[in-house]
């Protein structure tokens, strides 16, 4: 209810001009708010040649200017105290002259700020690819109307600064793309959060996706040069638009999100294997490099209480730090944007703005109270820039690998606890991104006998947008169509139904009995193997360290679970020291891994393993490994360099401590 009688005119004033009773009903699924029309500028070009987007059909989140509209910002309020826009922003204006015909106008999050689809003044229009399941916001209708082709759109305008286009993307199952931060002009688009705002879009393909991009991001990034190759079946691209060759999974994500999340970027790497062959492919906690590296993040998670965060035990992990500087900064900008509007506007408190909306704005009135607390934020921001400039630099050629939301979406309606959760995972994953200004591209995937779609993303460094424009064009339908089998193959294995066969995301090491007749077994295991594993021991001696590892591979496979566990833990470790010397880190890492949940004692393993993470820069998760060997083996010379040289790149050189006490 409207808590004055102003509030009340105003409103009634609001909804006759068409308001939520009218906006509700433009089409069936509620996406749209309007059918404002932009049409395509006449082509100037005499020679008669068709332009990027001729022909094509778009809708255009609520936040955009278009002239002589009253842009909604999913806000009565905001439409009864603005004026019709005298000029159209900037992004929609290039589409126009592409070619392109905006046929729409979508609905949105209220002000922007939510990442769940619902708006209490207007709906929440309904999911095509999860019916009674949220759309993922702020850029619903966007999202909605390009998933069911609503008034035959072939993509969809939307802005993105803490996800509002890569959540919709992944829990409509389309594609989404938020650009390098600044790469797209948002003149005339509403003032959110400028530091994080980005203009982004939703396509059903690849091709009109990366087609939107090469419009969009002309002017700012130029465009694609033919002349600078980067491989021989490649020469329409330059540098940066070269396709990623290396992939780094993010761990922390991964265990952030459900069996089905984790599947979608198991499909990434079984359908690209032949992209990223052994030794491309690496594993990283994202979380654990950055605390590495930021100083001021480490401050954050000290101070954060436990059980505030998303880890083992609602333990604050890295990427929790990492979310709650971005909710921090992310607050402080939007109250320096609309604050003041905010403040004065005619409505009531408690009638015009929908629950979670009002506490997050009440929330950000209060930021600027701390200032101690938001420089802190702002540093460790800039802090994680340059760690993750480390890895992904504007001329690297790597790209990380996650799951673009942690789970399906939410039933429309859920409990406050249900919504919380998600968010607050949700935005653990998308807030990297958000905060650091790099480009973000995600997947859509889908399968039978999962709760809803899920999307995979690539994320590149600053400026590398055409990459990933063309990866998910290039890549998109065979990760797609790899993806229903992984999940098959993830639903077989956890109901017991596996064979032999090691499961898709996980593995977990079959018993081994204790009985005499397993010791025989064993025995005839170790057996089998040995003459492979003493053949490997010779050419790593001669220094032939792959044919060593692919004869300990043998040993491995003759030997088979019959093998005693702590002959196979040898194997294993003897392969991962010959993958280090080849310097396959991620897989070394991955038969230690092996190594250890089969002989938990195995020293060697450990110091494998810490080697491996150390060179990968996990800098703390080598030091537990070198701490754990130098328990085993406290007179361990090897392992008490290592946690010495570790502590001494982590800043904590303290006196490592006698394990014999």
């Amino acid at each position: 209810a409207v808590g004055s009688a102003l509030g009340a005119y105003l409103l009634a004033k609001v909804r006759a001009r068409g308001g939520a009773a009218e906006r509700r009903g433009v089409d069936p699924l509620g996406a749209f708010v309007d059918e404002t029309e932009v049409p395509a500028t006449p082509a100037s070009s005499g020679d008669g040649a068709p332009r990027a987007l001729e022909s094509l059909r778009y809708a255009v989140k609520d936040i955009f200017q278009i002239e002589g509209r009253i842009t909604g910002f999913g806000s009565p309020a905001w439409v009864e105290t603005h004026k019709p826009a005298r000029k159209t922003a900037r992004a929609v204006a290039m589409l126009a002259d592409a070619g392109a015909t905006c046929v729409g106008v979508t609905h949105m999050d209220e002000f922007a700020y939510s990442v769940s689809g619902e708006n209490a003044h207007y709906g929440t229009p309904r999911n095509p690819a999860a019916p009674g399941r949220i759309p993922g916001g702020s850029s619903s209708g966007s999202a909605v109307a390009v998933a069911a082709s609503l008034n035959d759109v072939a993509f969809g305008l939307g802005t993105d600064s803490g996800g509002s286009v890569r959540v919709p993307a992944a829990h409509c199952g389309v594609f989404g793309f938020r650009p390098t931060h600044g790469a797209v002009s948002a003149t005339g688009v509403v003032k959110f959060a400028p530091s994080m705002d980005t203009v982004g879009w939703f396509a059903r393909d690849g091709e009109t996706l990366r087609k939107v991009g090469d419009v969009l991001l002309k002017p700012r990034l130029g465009k694609v040069n033919v002349g600078k190759v980067r491989s021989s079946d490649e020469n329409d691209r330059d540098a940066f638009s070269a396709l990623p060759t290396k992939l780094l999974v993010l761990e922390d994500a991964m265990a952030l999100s459900d069996p089905a999340s984790q599947c979608g970027v198991a499909s990434l790497c079984a359908a690209l294997e032949d992209v990223f062959p052994p030794g491309q492919i690496s594993r990283l906690d994202l979380g654990k490099h950055l605390l590495v590296l930021c100083p001021s993040l480490r401050t954050i998670a000290s101070r954060l209480p436990r059980g505030s965060g998303t880890g083992a035990g609602d333990d604050v992990t890295g990427l929790d730090a990492l979310r709650f500087a971005f909710g921090k900064l992310m607050g402080g900008e939007v109250w320096a944007s609309l604050g003041d509007w905010y403040t004065s506007r005619p409505f009531s408190e408690r009638g015009d703005t929908g629950p979670g909306v009002r506490q997050r704005m009440d929330d950000a009135s209060k930021v600027a109270d701390d200032p101690t607390s938001l420089e802190i934020c702002a540093k460790a921001r800039e802090e994680a820039r340059f760690a993750l400039g480390t890895l992904l630099d504007g001329a690297s050629d790597a790209a990380m690998a996650l799951p673009t939301t942690p789970s399906a979406p939410p039933i429309v309606g859920a409990d406050d606890a249900s919504q919380d959760a998600w968010r607050k995972r949700t935005l653990a994953l998308t807030c990297v991104c958000s905060l650091v200004g790099f480009p973000q591209v995600t997947v859509p995937l889908r399968a039978e006998k999962i709760d809803g779609p899920r999307g995979v993303s690539l994320v590149m460094g600053p400026g590398r947008d055409f990459a990933l424009l063309r990866a998910a064009e290039k890549w998109g339908g065979r990760v797609a169509a790899a993806f229903p089998e992984m999940v098959d193959a993830d639903a077989r294995f956890r109901s017991g139904d596996a064979g032999d066969q090691s499961p898709p995301v996980s593995h977990a090491e079959p018993s081994v009995s204790s009985s005499a007749d397993g010791a025989s077994r064993h025995l005839a295991g170790d057996a089998a193997g040995e003459p492979f594993k003493a053949e490997g021991n010779e050419r790593f001696k001669a220094g032939a360290f792959e044919a060593a590892a692919a004869s300990y591979g043998e040993a491995l496979r003759a030997a088979g679970t019959r093998g005693s566990r702590r002959w196979r833990a040898i194997v294993f470790s003897n392969r991962a020291m010959a993958r280090l010397k080849l310097g396959a880190y991620a897989e070394a890492e991955e038969d230690c891994v092996e190594a250890i949940k089969l002989d938990p004692k195995n020293v060697k393993a450990y110091l494998r393993r810490g080697a491996a993470r150390a060179v990968s820069g996990n800098y703390l998760e080598a030091l537990e490994d070198f701490e754990s060997a130098l328990r085993l083996e406290p007179r361990n010379r090897d392992a008490r360099a290592e946690v010495s040289r570790m502590k001494n790149i982590l800043g904590e050189a303290d006196q490592i401590p006698d394990f014999d006490a």
